[in-house]
């Protein structure tokens, strides 16, 4: 494999001594809030569920440049079935709960056919032709090198047991599924669903690594395609300990009844 441990490097967005002086302090807020949601009643821990899931969804959507951006349009859509990009996302990220086991391809299929369904023909079949990022010189990979390319990666993989290795592998992961860019359609969605379970271990619930704007996404993930995934790294650190201090929140909610 690769070498993955790139370490989070100086960048325009981050510096290494902060974010550096950050990991500790995230984890220990993870630990704690982990430790808060477990102990929580099964009425409580429904509601929170649903909470959590229902901000990945709507997040997701801001960031993909889809529909439903706002709680109550989510809502709407996954109660009437209005906005199917919304409903297959909320059914998506069900399903990572649901699964056991590690990222393989079979499984990056069937996300895809959940995310697309009734979206694309042939959800959850790799694409048969030649695809760029818009503006760009560079290729995605070739449709005959999809599935080999995507074996290895499934392969390489290791579910991380820390914080700090589920940013560096999530960084990992995230730049060459999106390299690949396996489908027609819909890698956005299913690459943040995919890294979501890839951390299921440390983060309980899908978290939409959605820390600045789609811009300063893009740039982590380009700097990364150059060699330097020290700056998606810690764009994805950051956007946990986000998503954890949300969580909090919505914990003094359960916990108090005011939902």
């Amino acid at each position: 494999m690769e070498n993955m441990e790139e370490g989070i490097t100086d960048n325009p967005y981050f510096s290494n001594e902060s974010v550096r002086a950050r990991l500790p302090l995230i984890e220990r807020l993870l630990s704690d809030t982990r430790k808060r949601i477990e102990g929580l009643t099964a009425k409580e821990r429904l509601e929170f569920t649903y909470l959590a899931r229902l901000a990945f969804v709507t997040e997701v959507n801001i960031e993909e440049r889809e529909v439903a951006l706002t709680w109550e349009e989510a809502e709407e859509a996954i109660k009437t079935g209005s906005c199917m990009v919304t409903a297959n996302l909320w059914s998506a990220a069900k399903h990572l709960n649901d699964t056991r086991g590690l990222i393989d391809t079979e499984f990056v299929r069937q996300v895809h056919t959940r995310v697309c369904r009734g979206l694309l023909p042939n959800a959850g079949s790799y694409r048969i032709k030649h695809a760029k990022p818009a503006g760009a010189s560079m290729y995605y990979s070739a449709p005959e090198n999809i599935e080999r390319q995507l074996v290895k990666l499934t392969r390489d993989i290791k579910e991380p047991q820390i914080l700090r290795d589920a940013v560096v592998t999530g960084a990992y992961f995230l730049e060459k599924f999106l390299t690949i860019h396996p489908f027609s359609d819909g890698n956005g969605r299913t690459a943040r669903l995919l890294l979501s379970k890839l951390i299921n271990r440390i983060l309980p619930e899908p978290v939409s690594f959605a820390y600045a704007n789609r811009d300063t996404y893009l740039n982590c993930l380009y700097e990364a395609r150059s060699s330097n995934r020290g700056l998606l790294a810690a764009y994805l650190l950051l956007s946990i300990e986000r998503t954890v201090l949300q969580w909090r929140e919505w914990l003094e909610i359960c916990s108090d009844g005011s939902l």
